[in-house]
């Protein structure tokens, strides 16, 4: 017996018409079949295509960090975000400020989930710290910084990224920055 296909980690729900749930592999042919019989804003001709959407959505996503990130060509962000972005500048620079910071760096895509027109990613970003970071000297040792990123897409195009950075633990990692010692407290008396 088939179960019903589960929300991804990304806190989407699993397609609904009517408060019917439909199944993984029944979500195609049943959203055909509705858009046929009657037009539904919930169901459009556009939702047929989207597995092969969201395929294309991730693999843009992958170009991102790995044109952009990896090798370092920024002029790539004018074709993967929608015109106009403001998400252009802010993109280039962080990788105006990481780049040169962890001159070998790398991204590994761990988890990428897809869901209509988002597109959720956990990347690793790894490399050895060759040259200054916000203000700190090099230190010479290798450190990941852990992100977790939420893209929206429009025709095809970046409309919204949003992330988080574990840059607490990066500085930490490559030893800028230190937790203070232990309190200790006065012995009851």
């Amino acid at each position: 017996m088939d179960k019903p296909c589960r929300a991804p980690r990304i806190g989407l729900n699993p397609l609904s018409v009517d408060g019917l749930e439909l199944r993984r592999h029944d979500r195609l042919a049943v959203t055909h079949k509705l858009t046929a019989a009657h037009p539904s804003p919930l169901v459009s001709e556009g939702d047929l295509g989207d597995e092969m959407n969201e395929e294309s959505n991730k693999s843009l996503v992958r170009r991102y960090f790995d044109e952009v990130w990896v090798r370092g060509d920024v002029a790539v962000l004018h074709e993967l975000f929608v015109p106009g972005s403001l998400l252009v500048g802010a993109a280039e620079a962080n990788v105006a400020m990481m780049r040169p910071a962890f001159s070998d760096i790398r991204a590994t895509v761990d988890d990428l989930v897809a869901e209509g027109d988002k597109v959720a990613v956990h990347v690793s970003f790894s490399g050895d710290n060759t040259g200054p970071l916000l203000g700190f000297p090099p230190t010479g040792k290798m450190a990941v910084l852990s992100a977790l990123y939420l893209f929206t897409f429009e025709n095809g195009r970046i409309r919204t990224m949003v992330f988080e950075t574990d840059l607490f633990g990066l500085m930490m990692a490559l030893g800028l920055i230190q937790l203070p010692p232990a309190a200790t407290l006065p012995p009851n008396e």
